[in-house]
């Protein structure tokens, strides 16, 4: 599976936290590759649009 993803990448903890836990701590290794890039900040750092 190849995902194209354009702009930016953010994620709060709590978000990255339960991404986490859906798969039993262990991430597979596509989903794993795409949060590589991904910036992980707290929530009061992201603006609600």
């Amino acid at each position: 599976m190849h995902a194209t993803i354009h702009g930016e990448r953010t994620l709060t903890e709590l978000d990255f936290s339960r991404l986490a836990k859906l798969f039993g701590g262990q991430l597979p290794p596509h989903l794993a590759e795409l949060l590589s890039g991904t910036e992980v900040v707290p929530s009061r750092d992201v603006s609600a649009k």
